[in-house]
């Protein structure tokens, strides 16, 4: 494969608009266990139900929601992908199980009749859009800016931004704690890799506590597509780590 396109001092041109969607589930499910990836002609058929569900809404009307803005999945450029899940690691698609730290935690962050119990999406405080990003039921645009010594991701639900150093600086101390982490990067050929750490402790992500270790990587692999993977690892969480792609 030819390299990466090149910013003006040299580092793979992550930089541009970049949507976050897809129908692929995050976990496979349980009738295609075994099957990591559909054949080209099962991807369509399946593309074309979960688009024609999605796209099953009376036109007149009025929603309120995405559909209003031309935002939903069926309303934009997403097409069909042959994995039958976004988890890859565990092999067999699926969510490792949580530890009994995790599974009460899990239960702790349900949303209940109470504003605390409302995470900071719903409450217009900060995005649901991770780290990790994983696709959402609705156009989820980033924009990606860079300089010699930083890489900013900025996105779109509540104007969240990222700011990643890749100057080689140590992580913030144990003490200092962030709701989107403390992220530092360095380029592996085409890669930026992406380690975070420090998240906060009263982060609601999917029963995941303060101590998440994140690895994420970015890859242009043409004009228009950017290869995301990210590993998830938070022993008091989860058993084992898992990854997406």
């Amino acid at each position: 494969r030819e390299r990466s396109p090149r910013t003006t001092w040299g580092h793979p041109d992550l930089q541009g608009y970049w949507l976050n969607l897809g129908y692929t589930p995050l976990e496979r499910p349980e009738e295609l266990a075994g099957k990591p990836l559909y054949t080209a002609e099962e991807a369509i058929k399946a593309f074309q139900i979960a688009v024609a569900e999605d796209a099953a809404v009376d036109p007149a009307t009025v929603h309120y929601d995405w559909k209003e803005f031309g935002m939903d999945n069926w309303q934009s450029p997403v097409r069909p992908n042959r994995r039958t899940s976004l988890i890859v690691d565990p092999p067999e698609g699926r969510l490792p199980p949580f530890t009994p730290e995790g599974q009460e935690r899990f239960a702790a962050q349900a949303r209940r009749h109470t504003i605390e119990s409302r995470n900071l999406y719903e409450r217009c405080v900060t995005g649901n859009q991770g780290p990790p990003r994983l696709p959402l039921n609705h156009d989820s645009e980033s924009q990606i800016v860079q300089t010699p010594d930083y890489v900013l991701i900025m996105t779109q639900a509540n104007s969240d931004v990222r700011v990643i150093s890749v100057d080689e600086r140590p992580h913030a101390p144990g003490n200092l704690r962030e709701w989107l982490g403390d992220p530092r990067g360095h380029w592996e050929g085409d890669t930026l890799v992406v380690e975070s750490t420090n998240f906060h402790e009263d982060r609601k992500w999917r029963g995941a506590g303060g101590g998440m270790h994140l690895i994420e990587r970015f890859t242009r692999t043409d004009e228009d597509t950017l290869l995301y993977e990210a590993t998830v690892n938070d022993p008091t969480t989860w058993e084992t780590p898992w990854t997406v792609e």
